[in-house]
């Protein structure tokens, strides 16, 4: 039966379900499974969607190191063209081509020609970012949520008023 398979692999690996309130009519049919319960906080229903019939859910996820990114992206407005265009003029294509059966194959081929040029003829940048380094973005997070929780327990449209330009701000 597909409801004891999925909840022997739910127990089974370890997950808790934290959702503990209906999402569609009197019915828990969203779910969030996590093994560290300790890390998620204050779920609760969130804003209907007007093209679904289940309720949202939010909450807060307590991270305790801040996450980075880093993105290497080539900067092609600095880039040598004529010195890539020279490069990819005296590529013998016809013969790297010749024995290629299909398009996956010509793709591939291409990009071992390309990106080696592209690393020698345009510059690499990185771009770095981090969420503990934006805490207004947290910041406006937790404030359109709070104003929606005062929504849902007031019901006032003022109230509603200031989750929506929360949520915009937040976005």
């Amino acid at each position: 039966n597909g409801q004891w398979l999925f909840l022997h692999f739910t127990l089974s690996a370890g997950l808790n379900q934290l959702v503990r309130f209906p999402t569609r009519g009197d019915r828990i049919l969203d779910l969030i499974f996590t093994t560290e319960s300790n890390l998620v906080q204050c779920l609760d229903l969130g804003p209907k969607l007007e093209t679904c019939d289940h309720e949202t859910i939010m909450g807060s996820l307590l991270v305790q190191t801040p996450i980075e990114h880093n993105v290497k992206f080539w900067d092609f407005l600095k880039a040598d063209y004529d010195q890539l265009m020279q490069a990819l003029l005296f590529v013998p294509w016809e013969e790297l081509m010749a024995s290629v059966t299909d398009v996956e194959q010509a793709w591939s081929i291409f990009l071992s020609v390309l990106n080696p040029l592209l690393d020698r003829y345009v510059p690499v940048r990185t771009h770095s970012w981090s969420v503990s380094g934006r805490p207004h973005v947290i910041r406006l997070c937790k404030l359109a949520y709070l104003c929606h929780r005062r929504y849902k327990l007031t019901g006032l449209h003022s109230d509603y008023l200031k989750y929506l330009e929360a949520s915009r701000l937040a976005q």
